[in-house]
């Protein structure tokens, strides 16, 4: 596992993320602000720290490979990024995140004949996450299906209902 945790924040400049990621490596932690530009030094040093990791094909995990995509989409580099999601899949293909991040990368270009079948993979992949299902029925909503997209919010409030039973057990 490489997540250690994830943090919303609020700082006096606005709201911004905050992750924090490890792998064999060590860690990093990095900020994503409300604005686009990639300046300060914790951007670039988590830059550096998931493309060292990236490169080395001895220590790298898909992963890492994951969260080095979601950094270049952030910072515009979307063809980067597909490659490395495409990498990650082939390193896992029984690995949920890399169909799944492919598939949001898809959308927010809306490219949805390319999200599509990416989304429907990781939900069979890892049917007990909600997150594949909450960004189809968003796609199905904005294509009209309505059909596809009631299925698609019953999978998602049967899912919420499993959850809430597990904790209720707690």
């Amino acid at each position: 596992n490489s997540v250690v945790s994830f943090s919303h924040s609020v700082s006096s400049f606005g709201p911004f993320d905050r992750f924090v990621f490890s792998s064999k490596q060590g860690y990093a932690i990095f900020h994503l602000p409300s604005s686009t530009t990639f300046d300060t030094s914790s951007e670039r040093s988590s830059l550096e720290f998931f493309e060292t990791t990236c490169n080395d094909r001895n220590i790298r995990t898909p992963s890492d490979l994951c969260y080095l995509a979601r950094l270049y989409e952030w910072m515009g580099r979307i063809d980067d990024a597909l490659e490395l999601l495409e990498e990650a899949e082939e390193l896992n293909p029984d690995f949920w995140e890399p169909p799944y991040n492919l598939g949001v990368i898809h959308w927010r270009q809306n490219n949805f004949d390319g999200a599509l079948p990416t989304l429907l993979r990781a939900s069979e992949l890892a049917p007990w996450r909600r997150q594949p299902w909450f960004i189809l029925s968003k796609i199905y909503e904005q294509l009209g299906r309505s059909e596809e997209l009631s299925s698609a919010k019953s999978r998602i409030e049967s899912l919420d209902r499993e959850l809430e039973q597990l904790y209720e057990h707690d």
